[in-house]
């Protein structure tokens, strides 16, 4: 069907224009695009649980953070290069992840949404005060990475190549009958259970795979900014990719990544014209709320929909 090419290629053609616009653009137009790669895979782990999963964290910055500190203590401590730092962080991201969704599933949605705040800040809390080994209120500065990778252009390619993968497998994962069990979770948990669907299991793995991909996130900043910090864990950080999702729309796939690129554009314009940028954020988020529920990009699909099916 048509419609099936176009979303296939669709996604290709924008991977090619990104590609052409790492050849023409100077390296402060490449960093802010990549920054948008990254808080756009960061905003999709949350939106794999939340908007497909019906399962709300406020805590989502733990594991961004936890990726982040795995990366840049491995860079410190082993001398291990970038790309494995990123994959044993992803690992132990994903443990850590693990032990977090076992305690958190315990509870249901509101006191869920709550443990993973007080998990997060918990980590926080430890991060903040460890001088000796996480740097406390100081962080982890002054991270060295191979010269290939400092070159920004270098640096953008391998992000979008990384954030890339990982959207392809994000979006495997919600085609494959796991994710179209927790779909049905998150519609009607208890015809699901009829059916026979094991509920804790399947959030729970949810919850590891939401963990890893942020972790990625955490640890592809560290190599884009060459330093982790306490900030990357607190509860404000949480908020943002809650604030993405809601922007691009929590019910579709394309809606984080397109959140995440409207947050920062918001972020460098409003933030030069004003401190109080976040008011208008908010503002936005209310006028979003009240007339387009479904998110800026669930809007566009809305309006494509028609189109859509008359080329079946």
């Amino acid at each position: 069907m048509k419609s099936n090419r176009i979303g296939t290629f669709l996604p290709l053609l924008f991977l090619v224009f990104l590609f052409l616009l790492g050849q023409i653009l100077p390296n402060f137009y490449l960093r802010i695009i990549i920054e948008m790669a990254i808080l756009g895979l960061f905003a999709q782990s949350l939106n794999l649980i939340m908007g497909y999963g019906g399962m709300i964290s406020f805590g989502h910055a733990a594991f961004y953070g936890f990726g982040a500190y795995a990366v840049a203590i491995l860079l410190r401590d082993t001398g291990m290069s970038l790309v494995p730092a990123i994959l044993t962080g992803t690992v132990l991201t994903g443990v850590f992840g693990f032990i977090v969704g076992a305690i958190c599933l315990r509870a249901a949605k509101l006191y869920f949404a709550i443990l993973t705040m007080a998990i997060s800040q918990l980590l926080f809390v430890l991060v903040y005060q460890w001088y000796a080994f996480t740097g406390g209120d100081n962080g982890i500065h002054g991270l060295t990475v191979s010269p290939w990778m400092t070159d920004p252009q270098h640096y953008y390619y391998f992000v979008l190549a990384v954030v890339g993968l990982c959207f392809f497998a994000i979006r495997v994962i919600l085609n494959s009958p796991f994710g179209y069990t927790l779909r049905a979770l998150r519609d009607n948990q208890e015809r699901t259970v009829f059916l026979g669907a094991y509920v804790w299991w399947q959030k729970l793995i949810a919850f590891v795979f939401a963990a890893m991909f942020a972790g990625i996130a955490g640890g592809l900043y560290v190599g884009y900014d060459h330093m982790a910090y306490p900030l990357l864990v607190n509860w404000s950080k949480s908020a943002e990719p809650i604030l993405m999702v809601i922007l691009g729309g929590i019910n579709t796939f394309w809606g984080a990544l397109v959140g995440a690129v409207l947050f920062v554009i918001m972020e460098m314009v409003i933030g030069k014209i004003t401190t109080y940028w976040l008011f208008f954020l908010g503002a936005t988020i209310l006028i979003l709320v009240m007339f387009f529920p479904k998110g800026i990009w669930g809007y566009v699909e809305e309006k494509l929909a028609p189109f859509l099916a008359r080329e079946r």
